[in-house]
């Protein structure tokens, strides 16, 4: 009897733990609540055109990051990103997330199989859930890196994780989040993206709701009054 009371506790135990450790934190809650969506610097690329002083250009660029649960991996926070310039994908990734004991939020990077034919913003939410990878294992070197600037402030570090040539190097993108923007500096004459002397403006045009799973049973104050 004793040892059947002890084999139940057992298992209630782990059961607890898994549950706890995918209880989603404050932290993450905020940065997921601010940095998702869908964003376009298109009101940057008209002042290109009409300030002759500055002479400074920037790629069109439209990006998406939105919180997705991705069945391949169950128990970790997972965000979809897509990047088109000038109309062309350039980047499908996941992101996997976690925080550190500092409040450091770490993004491990994986490749999206891109379909043939494939257009900017064409995958729902449905579609996510199952998209096709090209590895299930993350690039070592391709480490996202986010830590908090002040209230509802990012900033972070993105390395350049298409080129092998770059992966060793410094990270060649560097963030600032707010509650509607975000600003990517290229750091690098040598990425995908023009160089630019100015960052990198994005507005956000479009807001994702985080996965109802994320949030049942936290009582979060929502972020930016969204």
């Amino acid at each position: 009897m004793n040892s059947l009371k002890l084999s139940l506790f057992l298992i209630l135990s782990c059961s607890f733990a898994t549950f706890a450790e995918k209880v989603l934190s404050e932290n993450l809650y905020t940065f997921f609540s601010i940095f998702n969506g869908y964003y376009s610097n298109k009101v940057q690329r008209v002042v290109d055109e009409l300030d002759a002083e500055v002479e400074d250009e920037h790629d069109g660029i439209s990006v998406i990051w939105r919180p997705v649960e991705i069945a391949a991996f169950p128990d970790n926070w997972t965000l979809y990103l897509e990047q088109s310039v000038n109309g062309v994908i350039n980047r499908m990734n996941i992101l996997i997330y976690s925080e550190d004991e500092f409040g450091v939020i770490h993004g491990q990077v994986l490749n999206v199989k891109q379909p043939i034919d494939y257009k900017p913003k064409q995958y729902e939410y449905a579609d996510l859930t199952n998209v096709e990878l090209e590895s299930p294992t993350p690039q070592p070197e391709c480490e996202v890196l986010f830590t908090w600037l002040e209230k509802n402030v990012i900033v972070g570090s993105y390395p350049d994780c298409i080129s092998k040539n770059n992966r060793r190097t410094p990270a060649p993108y560097s963030f600032t989040v707010t509650c509607q923007t975000f600003t990517a500096f290229v750091c690098s004459p040598s990425t995908f993206e023009i160089f630019a002397r100015l960052p990198y403006i994005f507005y956000k045009k479009r807001r994702y709701e985080l996965p109802a799973q994320w949030t049942e049973g936290i009582n979060f104050t929502v972020p930016c009054n969204f």
